[in-house]
């Protein structure tokens, strides 16, 4: 690097155009942040919908509580408030298993219960719990004080049927599972002679899962969120981040689910009547209630559709279950990028087998196409730190005109197609990149404990032995070294901590995020000694 006659200056236009883009940097991450956990850092009041001021959080606590109370009836004690309930006096839990999931369905609500995949296993090697042990989920309550209805079950291979009786009105509930794709086909006949007007829910229960580990230094990206649609508007609202009870109500909803980023529990409508939902989460018995409620219109006859998907967050498992469902895959504000990402990831996997090689060629392909920026990065910085002698004669020269100095700087850099900015461009271009693979190695449950090789068995989890990081780190101080520079000391020895900086940063993010960002690094040092060699020829 050639030497400048003046004395370093720590707040010249090049080092100030480095903070700026490291603060760009941090503030697009915390937006990202923001945007994906909404509800953290805010009071009650912004993420509660119709709660007012008044009502405290132990108020929806309680109120919580007492519903979870309610459905905790048993069918007998049910069974002799109202007797219109049905026959059965014993809850009856008739079981389906097959290669993929094993469940249950009661007789009480007819809720699903302990629905475990075949397919997948946790960071302990146990069968993955798709919904929480005893919690029911979808079960069905009759009226506006919620009593938990009794049916009269049956089964027939994978169809599962209910009848029950409430105040003269006949209930018949439909379950029909397809073992293809995580899914029920749901309908609900009501037969009202009478023509009454009432309502009915599909209420369930699970419990605030909190990440295995998180700091401040080492912050979890794992997460639990609500997801809601309701006429067109898409809604999130973080559970496993929140710091105070939730209570959030949604009007004419036609599809939510209540997950994490890999795997979930939704329901989408296909009723003439949307339904509305009313969501709590107890932070502190780390409890969740969320509640469907269908009004019951004036009619003889009335039908009610919904599709349920209890399962991975898999693009091909939720089109198989139904196409809206695809809407649960959420990638954020760079979906646009994410998805296509996944798409060419998903295509090099069917050819390599291994999903970290299928990373590597992601990584070589997204390099080779911002690689014509990289040349032209390349050649603008090494004709600035050519012009250097000159720069440094002109500010000599024109110390006291501004005006002059900048116009012949200008001219100069112009003559010699070098441009300051030009080095910044591959990496504005690579860091909307880093976000959206971020998204798509974080919440894909195709990489959901991927092997790649050796100590490396799960890469959306963190290199247990920090390997990576850390060549990571060692990749992109030496390509730093090696890139054209017309920095002056101080600057070089600010951007000299960058490299540690990122290697801290990767350390709790999963390892294929950090297997993309070191063979990019690799990459970029062939390429440096590319550009070298081709600009002394």
């Amino acid at each position: 690097m050639l030497e400048n006659n003046q004395q370093p200056k720590l707040f010249d236009s090049k080092t100030l155009l480095a903070i700026v883009l490291i603060g760009l940097f941090y503030l697009g991450w915390q937006k990202y942040l923001n945007q994906k956990y909404p509800t953290i850092n805010q009071k009650k009041s912004a993420i509660s919908t119709d709660l007012s001021t008044e009502q405290s959080v132990d108020s929806a606590a309680k109120a919580t509580s007492e519903s979870n109370q309610e459905l905790k009836l048993t069918a007998a004690t049910e069974a002799k408030k109202n007797p219109d309930l049905g026959a059965v006096l014993v809850a009856e839990k008739i079981s389906y298993e097959d290669d993929r999931v094993r469940f249950k369905v009661s007789s009480e609500g007819m809720a699903i219960l302990d629905y475990q995949s075949k397919d997948y296993f946790d960071r302990k090697n146990n069968p993955v719990a798709l919904t929480a042990e005893n919690k029911p989920v979808f079960a069905f309550v009759w009226g506006f004080d919620n009593k938990l209805v009794n049916f009269k079950l049956s089964k027939n291979q994978n169809v599962f049927k209910g009848y029950a009786t409430v105040d003269g009105i006949t209930i018949e509930r439909i379950l029909t599972y397809d073992p293809q794709s995580y899914s029920f086909a749901q309908e609900i006949r009501i037969s009202n002679p009478e023509n009454k007007a009432g309502q009915f829910a599909l209420t369930s229960q699970d419990i605030i899962r909190t990440p295995e580990s998180s700091s401040f230094l080492f912050p979890s990206y794992e997460f639990q969120d609500l997801l809601t649609f309701t006429k067109g508007r898409k809604e999130s609202v973080n559970i496993s981040q929140a710091s105070e009870s939730l209570k959030n109500d949604f009007k004419a909803l036609s599809l939510y689910s209540v997950g994490t980023q890999y795997f979930t529990t939704g329901i989408l409508d296909e009723s003439d009547i949307l339904p509305d939902l009313s969501f709590s989460a107890d932070v502190n018995a780390k409890t969740i209630l969320h509640t469907l409620t269908y009004a019951i219109p004036q009619a003889a006859q009335i039908l009610y559709k919904q599709a349920v998907f209890i399962g991975p967050k898999s693009t091909e498992k939720l089109k198989a279950a139904n196409i809206g469902f695809v809407e649960l895959l959420d990638f954020g504000m760079l979906s646009w990028i994410s998805k296509p990402m996944l798409s060419v990831m998903k295509w090099f996997f069917g050819i390599v087998g291994n999903w970290g090689f299928a990373i590597i060629l992601l990584t070589l392909l997204v390099r080779a196409l911002v690689l014509p920026f990289n040349l032209m990065s390349y050649k603008s910085m090494k004709g600035m730190q050519t012009i250097q002698p000159v720069l440094a004669g002109l500010r000599e020269r024109y110390k006291d005109d501004p005006v002059t100095l900048n116009r012949e700087m200008m001219s100069v850099m112009k003559e010699n197609n070098a441009n300051p900015l030009a080095g910044c461009l591959p990496m504005l271009l690579q860091i909307p990149i880093f976000f959206a693979l971020y998204k798509v190695i974080g919440s894909s449950v195709e990489l959901y404990q991927a092997p790649f090789f050796g100590w490396i068995q799960d890469l959306s989890f963190h290199d247990k032995f920090y390997v990576l990081p850390v060549l990571m780190g060692v990749t992109m101080y030496l390509q730093q070294k090696m890139t054209p520079s017309t920095m002056d000391p101080t600057q070089a020895k600010i951007l000299a901590f960058m490299p540690i900086l990122f290697s801290v940063f990767m350390l709790n993010l999963p390892a294929g995020l950090t297997l993309y960002m070191f063979v990019s690094a690799v990459f970029g040092i062939i390429q440096q000694k590319t550009f070298m060699t081709l600009m002394k020829n």
